[in-house]
């Protein structure tokens, strides 16, 4: 069996376990919906045939949630676009693309204002460009698991955690430099910050900050529905 079977199979039983747990705290709860849009920079450490590269992508995108109570479930979707250092199949090439993917989150009240939070997500990835001597695209599964620790007063909500994220995936390449190659993230963990205001009952603003593995900030502008 693959690294990149196991991977999916430990994250799809993680996923089904935080699933079935939450929904127990979600049974007598009214639904509603959440829309957010999101600007992403991530910069992050990969290794194909031995060698790290430092891979750095933008990503402007969508979010769609239902609300069941304490659980919430959605997809993500959007635009990225992609630059990686040291590596002959990208030179002089812009990478662009389109990522999706689904995600679960979910929290337990630990005190007064203070919660316990998880989500759990999996994202595709597809980035590519050609000219006239190279073609290359790169294509990869990001799994992600996160827990944090959140407090607000007022309007203001704070929270810090961890995070651990498995990246697997393929880069063919075309033209003077030709290969198919595997590639992986070179470490998984990162400490994570992020900070939300709540700019009226339903709207918010949050920055999302991680450090580690995965070097991130991440813009949310959200309105539940």
């Amino acid at each position: 069996m693959s690294e990149m079977t196991r991977s999916i199979g430990l994250f799809t039983a993680l996923l089904l376990m935080a699933a079935t747990a939450s929904a127990e705290w979600s049974l007598d709860y009214g639904s509603a919906s959440a829309i957010s849009m999101e600007f992403a920079r991530t910069r992050s450490g990969w290794s194909a045939a031995g060698v790290a590269r430092t891979t750095r992508y933008s990503e402007l995108g969508a979010s769609y949630y239902e609300i069941y109570g304490s659980l919430t479930a959605g997809l993500h979707g959007g635009y990225l676009d992609l630059s990686q250092q040291d590596n002959p199949a990208t030179v002089g090439l812009m990478l662009g693309g389109y990522y999706v993917g689904v995600s679960a989150q979910s929290g337990r009240a630990l005190a007064p204002s203070t919660e316990l939070l998880w989500r759990l997500s999996y994202t595709y990835r597809n980035a590519s460009d050609e000219t006239t001597q190279q073609i290359t695209e790169l294509e990869w599964h990001d799994w992600n698991a996160s827990l944090a620790v959140s407090y607000r007063l007022n309007n203001t909500e704070l929270s810090a955690g961890a995070m651990a994220d498995v990246i697997e995936g393929d880069e063919t390449a075309s033209g003077s430099v030709s290969h198919t190659r595997s590639f992986r993230h070179d470490r998984t963990g990162s400490g994570t910050f992020a900070i939300k205001y709540w700019v009226d009952d339903t709207g918010s603003i949050r920055l999302n900050l991680a450090g580690g593995a995965r070097r991130e900030a991440q813009l949310v502008f959200a309105r539940e529905f």
